[in-house]
């Protein structure tokens, strides 16, 4: 009976010395508290989302008829009483003006290279880029059936011609290209004179862009209605199908200034700001991304879903056509400290961080500029202090331990 009590003492000797010397091991291969230092990190997020055009705008007076000839194509900008449209008197008549104003725009094509002749100055492989960049536009916009553009680039790439036949011209012409201007002339005055008079025209009642479509919605998505609405009527318009009225003439956006209203969830929210600059992408073959602000945000009640108001100065032809469509929103980078959200704390109802500086503990406030729940990590400001403290760069951010306490020393 002794000896086993002996085995099973020194057995309980044997196990406290073994754990007595694992502690020792795991005290000096574990430290107390984990830390990560501070370290500046950019970060760039996007969002796809659907949305509504609003604009100021006023439908024209009238209604659309066979007999009715456009001046201008969608989104050109016109002035107050400017002809838009007139109303012809047979089939021929349209096919006149139409020749008379491919005419019209090759003489006053040639005109402009003609009168920049004397500072032209020319690369022929900047020349050759561009027409083939044109070119590339035109057949991808034909891979689409979109050639709405296609006689905008035509013109294009006959100037750049034009300018290179100039430039590369061994002539000391004093007017050049004067004979053919004079051709051109002359096959103009051979379609006889445009009458466009108050009578057979439609005038832009504002200044302002025009394009042919109209909608119904011109006077229902303003910019005194938009920030009344709520987020069910957004979503009501955003996803109404859009109808086009054949039997309107068109209309006058009035102002170069419009705002895109879109529908996101409460998870992609916290990414917006009031007054913080976005990138808009439309997806359009002729427009390219562009920058515009976050105007107002508008939120549910039980903040399940939020109306973002983006305002916008760009302005074409695609633009001024669309109503709803869908868009990649990229928000603007953001440079920050990047850590994990453990490290969050609060003292004094101060949101900040724990830093390990030396054998001190050190509670830092701190301004979080973004945070990720699902990937569980937050962006802290690199530049905000108060009261002269702040979180700087390489500090040892604690992101795990207990008895976190400021001032709190620890043992050596």
């Amino acid at each position: 009976m002794a000896r086993i009590m002996g085995r099973i003492v020194l057995t309980f000797i044997a196990v406290l010395v073994l754990g007595y010397a694992w502690f020792q091991y795991w005290r000096f291969t574990h430290a107390e508290y984990q830390t990560q230092p501070a370290i500046e990190y950019v970060t760039s997020q996007s969002v796809s989302a659907k949305g509504v055009a609003i604009r100021e705008e006023t439908v024209l007076e009238g209604h659309a008829g066979e007999d009715l000839s456009y001046l201008y194509t969608d989104g050109a900008h016109v002035s107050m009483e400017m002809p838009v449209a007139r109303i012809v008197s047979s089939p021929e008549e349209i096919n006149d003006q139409m020749k008379r104003d491919a005419l019209q725009k090759e003489l006053e094509n040639l005109e402009a290279v003609a009168v920049s002749a004397d500072v032209l100055i020319l690369q022929n492989d900047t020349v050759a880029q561009r027409v083939y960049t044109d070119i590339d536009t035109i057949n991808a916009s034909a891979a689409l059936g979109d050639l709405s553009r296609a006689g905008d680039l035509k013109y294009d790439i006959l100037t750049q011609l034009n300018r290179r036949s100039l430039a590369t011209s061994r002539t000391d012409e004093e007017e050049p290209f004067a004979g053919r201007i004079e051709e051109l002339k002359r096959e103009i005055e051979s379609y006889g004179i445009e009458e466009t008079t108050e009578e057979n025209a439609v005038l832009a009642p504002a200044p302002g862009y025009f394009t042919k479509t109209v909608d119904g919605l011109e006077e229902v998505l303003t910019f005194e209605t938009m920030e009344k609405l709520s987020v069910d009527e957004f979503v009501g318009y955003i996803n109404a199908p859009v109808e086009n009225d054949e039997e309107s003439i068109g209309r006058i956006i009035t102002n170069h200034i419009w705002y895109y209203a879109v529908v996101i969830n409460s998870s992609q929210v916290e990414m917006f700001t009031e007054g913080y600059r976005v990138e808009l992408d439309f997806g359009m073959t002729n427009q390219r991304p562009f920058l515009a602000t976050v105007h107002k945000i508008i939120t549910e009640r039980d903040g399940a879903r939020s109306i973002i108001i983006f305002e916008c100065n760009e302005m074409g032809e695609e633009l001024a056509n669309m109503r709803s469509r869908k868009v990649e929103i990229s928000v603007s980078e953001l440079n920050g400290y990047k850590l994990p959200r453990d490290c969050k704390r609060y003292q004094n109802d101060q949101v900040g961080v724990y830093v390990l500086d030396a054998s001190v503990i050190r509670f830092k406030p701190v301004e979080i500029l973004y945070e990720n729940e699902k990937e569980d990590y937050l962006i802290l400001s690199t530049t905000f202090r108060k009261d002269k403290l702040g979180l700087e760069r390489f500090d040892e951010v604690i992101i795990g331990g207990y008895g976190l306490k400021d001032g709190k020393v620890l043992k050596q």
